[in-house]
C-alpha cells in the first residue's frame, strides 16, 4: 500500500513506543514492490532474512520452526499455508514440497513457495542478484530458480501463514503477465533438444 504521511507518523510512532523491538523504519522513494524488497533487504542487519506481508498472519512460533531448518547449505526454507478468500472465508491450504529437488520440481507450478512465508539467507540472496525488476510480477519465484544455484531451497511441512488472497495484489491484478512470464522463465531453463 502507498506510505502516506499518516503511515509513516504511525510506524515511527509504534517503532518509538517500542524501541526495544529493533525496529527501523524506512522511507523510499516508492519506486515499487521490487525495488521496496531490495531496501528491505539491504536494511537488515542479519545473516537471515524473514519475509512478511501486512495483511496475512502468521501462526505463532513460525520463524523458531523454520529457524530450526537454518544451516550453511540452505538458501530458503518456506512452509505450508492456508488460503483465505479476502471476506474472510477459507480457500483451503497449500502444502508445500519439503526437500530441494522436490521444490525446484514445483517451482513452475509458482505456488507452492509461498514469498511472504520465506527465510532467505541474505549472503545467498546477493549472490542471486537479489530481486529483479524485469522479473515482476514473479520476481520471488525467478529469485528461487537463481537462488538454488547457491544452495537448498527447503519448507518445514506445517501451515505457518495464513495467505489472504486478494483481487488488488500484485498476482491478481497482473495475473496474464505474470503466467508470461513464468512460461518464459522456465522455458528458458528447460534443456534444449
Amino acid at each position: 500500500f502507498p506510505v502516506t504521511i499518516k503511515s509513516t507518523q504511525l510506524l515511527n510512532a509504534f517503532s518509538n513506543k517500542h524501541s526495544n523491538w529493533n525496529i527501523k523504519v524506512v522511507n523510499s522513494s516508492g519506486n515499487g514492490l521490487v525495488d521496496a524488497l531490495n531496501i528491505g533487504a539491504n536494511e537488515c542487519d542479519y545473516q537471515w532474512i524473514a519475509r512478511f506481508d501486512v495483511d496475512d498472519k502468521y501462526v505463532d512460533g513460525r520463524i523458531e520452526k523454520q529457524r530450526i531448518h537454518l544451516n550453511e547449505n540452505v538458501a530458503a526454507v518456506f512452509c505450508d499455508y492456508k488460503l483465505h478468500f479476502p471476506n474472510g472465508g477459507k480457500a483451503g491450504f497449500i502444502p508445500s514440497p519439503i526437500d530441494n529437488l522436490s521444490i525446484l520440481l514445483s517451482l513452475p507450478l509458482s505456488q507452492q513457495t509461498p514469498h511472504p512465508g520465506v527465510i532467505i539467507n541474505k549472503e545467498k540472496f546477493k549472490k542471486a542478484g537479489m530481486y529483479l525488476k524485469q522479473d515482476f510480477p514473479i520476481e520471488d519465484i525467478a529469485l528461487w530458480f537463481r537462488l538454488a544455484q547457491f544452495g537448498q531451497l527447503i519448507s518445514v511441512p506445517e501451515i505457518l501463514l495464513d495467505y489472504r488472497i486478494s483481487n488488488s495484489g500484485t498476482i491478481g491484478s497482473r495475473r496474464t503477465l505474470a503466467k508470461n512470464k513464468l512460461e518464459t522463465l522456465t522455458s528458458n531453463l528447460a534443456p534444449k533438444m
